[in-house]
């Protein structure tokens, strides 16, 4: 059976200052048979044409019950508003999208029918991928299931877009639910270049329930930048998985802190985690300059090893894999690196909490010379683990500009509980004062008792209190001759 609506809604001309766009659709397919399916979404319509808007695709194909429900909407609006007693115009821009997908296949051996009583048997496992970014890839998600005998997912996508003079707020949101027998990929990458690193790399085999819930926000005006990222996490099944995350904050270029983990292992287990991101920079002229960043990361993981048969793909057959569960954590914030890490292991039981910030504030007094600088950062990292394998616990940390250093060094061997807490907190402030006379081509260093330094610079010392004071150019004077250095 298929069913299908779409509707499309033209321009309206309500207000010669007002455009807008508007595309619905709605789908729903089931049946018995072969399926192949490509589906291309780009959401860039005729009304403007954003590096902002969405492009989603997405591919099926296999054979035996087959069930999809779709369900597509957007618009975007122009408003052009005339600001008073001027003869400019300010021009504002909304872009709303939603993409809604439930799907359920099942393999089975089918019968393909040809002309002249021609028919043929055919077994074909399930694939069904997606990928959506825009097209200034701050974001992208994807998902690939492949050599599927049952798979059934809930997903939903929501993009808000928003610009108005050199305001912009961003949104993008993408959820997954899904129980699969088979093998599944998952990933995010963040666009380059890029204040802020986001990557995700999952790969699952046997059978498995996934749920991945992420959203992107970020809000730009003519003095501030905010960048925030949060994604929630669960898994559980039976089979090998091997996963690698990494967040990583670089405000205005400065390397502030960085999070990644590696897991992989045959076996049950159970993972569930939430990692969220905040990043600000904001300044004002002459006067402060904020740059912050902040990370959180809770985790809870149970793994219990055994080997595992993997589902086969085409003509490739394997044994069993055994592979005992590795999972590796680091985490920096300035110059605090720490690790943790469990190898060879046959049990592994997880709690953990990381909270990492850095902040930079400088503040600027009447002088563009004369400033005062405070930066902070702080680490907390809580740890409770039961494990039947190999541990190791290590961190460094250094303080400019002593050279104090921490260092911790642990590994275990054997069966262990182990809990451990760990908070540092740093604080460095550096006071830039003005210089005692005015810098120019002058030497750096000459006698103003027998000199006449005033007629270094035509305008002398420089007066601060002018607002025009940059037009007085002293930077471009000359040194009388016979000045003493």
């Amino acid at each position: 059976m298929l069913a299908a609506a779409i509707l499309i809604l033209p321009a309206l001309a309500t207000d010669s200052n007002i455009s807008s766009f508007s595309f619905t659709s709605s789908e729903s397919i089931s049946g018995t048979g072969f399926v192949s399916t490509y589906e291309r979404m780009n959401a860039n319509f005729s009304i403007f044409k954003s590096d902002r808007s969405l492009d989603s695709r997405e591919t099926s194909h296999g054979s035996g019950e087959y069930r999809s429900e779709t369900s597509i909407e957007a618009s975007d609006t122009i408003k052009k508003n005339f600001l008073e007693k001027t003869t400019e115009t300010e021009t504002e821009m909304i872009y709303i999208a939603n993409f809604d997908e439930n799907a359920t296949m099942n393999l089975q051996t089918v019968m393909l029918s040809f002309g002249h009583n021609r028919s043929i048997e055919l077994l074909s496992p399930w694939g069904e991928s997606r990928t959506i970014r825009n097209g200034r890839q701050d974001i992208a998600f994807g998902e690939s299931f492949f050599s599927v005998s049952a798979l059934q997912l809930d997903r939903s996508v929501d993009l808000y877009w928003r610009n108005k003079s050199s305001d912009e707020e961003y949104r993008l949101t993408s959820s997954l639910d899904a129980n699969f027998t088979g093998r599944a990929h998952l990933g995010a990458l963040s666009g380059e270049p890029a204040n802020w690193t986001i990557e995700e790399s999952a790969d699952y085999a046997g059978s498995h329930h996934l749920s991945r819930e992420a959203s992107y926000k970020e809000k730009i005006a003519s003095t501030s930048n905010i960048v925030e990222y949060k994604i929630t996490k669960a898994s559980q099944g039976e089979g090998f998985i091997s996963t690698s995350d990494k967040l990583a904050s670089k405000p205005d270029g400065i390397e502030a802190l960085e999070e990644s983990e590696k897991i992989h292992g045959s076996g049950e287990y159970l993972q569930e985690s939430s990692s969220s991101m905040y990043e600000k920079n904001k300044w004002t002229a002459h006067v402060r300059k904020e740059k912050v960043a902040r990370l959180e990361k809770t985790e809870n993981l149970e793994a219990i090893y055994s080997a595992t048969e993997l589902p086969p793909t085409g003509s490739l057959k394997a044994g069993p894999v055994k592979s005992k569960w590795s999972d590796t954590t680091r985490a920096r914030v300035n110059n605090t690196s720490y690790k943790q890490s469990f190898s060879d292991a046959i049990v592994i039981e997880k709690e953990s909490t990381l909270s990492l910030s850095w902040e930079n504030y400088t503040d600027y007094d009447d002088l563009p010379e004369e400033k005062e600088e405070e930066e902070r950062s702080f680490f907390k990292s809580d740890l409770n683990a039961t494990l039947v394998g190999s541990a190791h616990l290590g961190m460094t940390s250094g303080d400019y500009p002593r050279d104090e250093d921490i260092l911790m060094d642990q590994d275990y061997e054997g069966t262990f509980d182990i809990s451990s807490e760990i908070m540092l907190e740093r604080t460095y402030i550096n006071r830039t004062d003005k210089p005692d006379w005015l810098i120019c081509g002058c030497p750096a260093h000459f006698d103003v008792s027998t000199t006449d330094w005033l007629g270094c610079c035509p305008k002398g010392r420089l007066d601060w209190t002018d607002p025009d004071w940059m037009a007085q150019q002293p930077f471009n004077c000359s040194c009388p001759t016979g000045i003493k250095a």
